[in-house]
């Protein structure tokens, strides 16, 4: 379908995340997808829908009458700030260049540990909102949580940057022909 590391782009993915979530389809959640980083972007669109799903959620929460927010926007605030931080940290540490499939691994791995850390503020957000009574919390988590997501997205500009740092180490592997050729079984 591409030629080797050629990025399939997020429609493959766009594609099957909203099958997956629309209809609730079965079959397209055990379709095979082409590519580990078709893949990866699939469980990213994933974790963005379902962030949003709270919103939905919370749409049926009643708010708490005379109950004040307390100290819960500066927790967030506090979480938030810190999932940036070591997203910014996990970020910067180095890929693994031993071959291409321990390069796969090795991003993998860092896109995984970001990704829990761009979640965890949403997730005490909806937490806080539910026990304070006030959906405008969660939109405050959310906010982080979506920036953090846009971080270690698994975007054409955000492969190029790592590429362009694996030039810097002085490495030869192509990040996005590693990802593909990591869905193949090399």
């Amino acid at each position: 379908m591409n030629s080797e590391g050629a990025d399939p782009g997020w429609r493959p993915a766009f594609s099957q995340a909203t099958r997956t979530l629309v209809r609730f389809d079965v079959k397209a959640r055990a379709e095979r997808v082409p590519d580990a980083l078709t893949a990866t972007r699939v469980i990213f669109l994933g974790i963005v829908y379902a962030l949003f799903m709270f919103l939905l959620v919370l749409a049926f929460i009643e708010p708490t009458k005379g109950a004040g927010v307390g100290r819960a926007p500066y927790l967030i605030g506090l979480v938030g700030v810190a999932s940036l931080s070591s997203i910014w940290w996990v970020l910067g540490r180095p890929l693994s260049t031993t071959d291409p499939k321990s390069l796969a691994g090795s991003w993998r791995t860092r896109f995984f540990i970001g990704l829990g850390l761009a979640e965890v503020v949403a997730l005490i957000a909806f937490a806080a909102a539910l026990v304070v009574g006030n959906r405008w919390l969660y939109v405050i988590g959310l906010g982080f949580a979506l920036y953090g997501l846009w971080m270690i997205a698994p975007s054409r500009k955000n492969l190029a940057r790592d590429q362009d740092r694996l030039r810097l180490q002085g490495s030869s592997l192509d990040l996005t022909s590693a990802l593909l050729g990591l869905g193949r079984g090399s």
